[in-house]
């Protein structure tokens, strides 16, 4: 479990993740990332893309055109 949930809430972030993951299969993009998680231009890429590849799609990045 990613710590940052961990220390968010505990118990009710573990019960809350997998509600949120069965209701949507939506990503936060790279570039959103750093404005919603406070993340890092390159932690934001680190978090997205695995996140499109856990769904199947291909990640997008506007340095690497489209898929």
């Amino acid at each position: 479990m990613d710590p940052r949930i961990e220390n968010a809430g505990g118990r009710f972030a573990h019960a809350l993740l997998p509600a949120l993951r069965a209701a949507t299969t939506d990503c936060i993009t790279h570039a959103l990332r750093p404005t919603y998680l406070d993340e890092s231009d390159e932690d934001a890429r680190r978090g997205y893309e695995p996140c499109e590849r856990a769904y199947g799609r291909t990640p997008f990045t506007p340095d690497a055109g489209a898929p």
